[in-house]
């Protein structure tokens, strides 16, 4: 016997949104049947999915081979909400990589007198691109975050800036590469054990 239960069908509609993030609208119709044991209405599946994209609950997207597919409304907007202020985040840590490139990327701008204080800033820039990045570590495991648009290019800009803070640590002048070693031991007492290290910063 096929029952019409609204408040189930959308429940349904949400848990299976939440887990698979986007599907087709044949697949969401035929997982929500099948959740329901066959008992659920197909016209009335077909219904409430179409109402809940109409009123806003669901994102529709419309292929150009006109297949629809269906998104849960807040997920987005609260996954993308997060990944946006990660993203203005990263910008700002390659702004003060921009200035400390600008204000020390000639031997006559790297003195000993200023030699510390050249290491603290670099330090404090690559722990705050670590902490940026164990933000972005801790979303992995939720395929709403690792399938949105804007998840390779934030690894890819963390790439770049691991690149840059290892560029400009290279760059500074001192015996055996002196700077470099010591801003290495810095993080890695910041980050309190070599795993932490490895997982979270360029100098794996």
């Amino acid at each position: 016997m096929m029952i019409v239960d609204e408040p189930k069908i959308r429940h349904i509609i949400r848990e299976i949104l939440e887990k698979e993030v986007k599907l087709g609208a044949t697949q969401l119709h035929r997982q929500v049947y099948e959740e329901g044991n066959g008992k659920l209405g197909e016209t009335a599946i077909w219904k409430i999915i179409t109402f809940m994209a109409k009123n806003g609950e669901l994102t529709e997207e419309l292929l150009e081979n006109k297949r629809k597919f269906y998104s849960l409304t807040d997920m987005n907007n609260d996954v993308s909400r997060v990944l946006d202020s990660l993203f203005k985040d990263l910008e700002i840590i390659r702004d003060k990589l921009n200035l400390f490139h600008e204000n020390y990327h000639t031997p006559k701008s790297q003195t000993e007198s200023n030699y510390l204080i050249r290491l603290m800033e670099l330090t404090k820039i690559s722990r705050e691109l670590m902490i940026k990045q164990s933000y972005l570590s801790l979303t992995m495991i939720f395929p709403a975050f690792t399938k949105h648009k804007s998840w390779k290019s934030l690894n890819k800009t963390i790439d770049e800036l691991w690149k840059s803070i290892t560029a400009n640590a290279s760059h500074q002048i001192g015996n055996n590469n002196k700077f470099y070693q010591e801003l290495i031991w810095s993080i890695q007492g910041y980050a309190r054990d070599e795993h932490s290290t490895k997982l979270y910063s360029g100098f794996a």
